[in-house]
């Protein structure tokens, strides 16, 4: 838990909930961040955790480190 609190630290929050609504919201659904299909992503700690999660499932090579981070931080403000 501790290296999700770093990442998000690392993070802006506000970019974060540009870029979840762009492009995660469609399967975590942003009212409870657990969508069907995708589980809860609050539990994931960082962003090599959220790429290995996301393996064959969809594309985050548009997501750099910065904007995992970001959305990363966007969650954890939003608990």
């Amino acid at each position: 838990m501790v290296l999700f609190f770093n990442v998000a630290s690392g993070g802006d929050a506000a970019a974060g909930k540009a870029t979840f609504e762009a492009k995660c919201a469609d399967c975590h659904y942003a009212d409870d961040f657990a969508g069907e299909a995708a589980g809860n992503i609050v539990a994931l700690i960082g962003a090599e955790e959220t790429k290995a999660a996301h393996e064959g499932k969809a594309d985050l090579s548009a997501l750099s480190d910065a904007d995992i981070a970001n959305v990363a931080a966007f969650l954890a403000s939003a608990k």
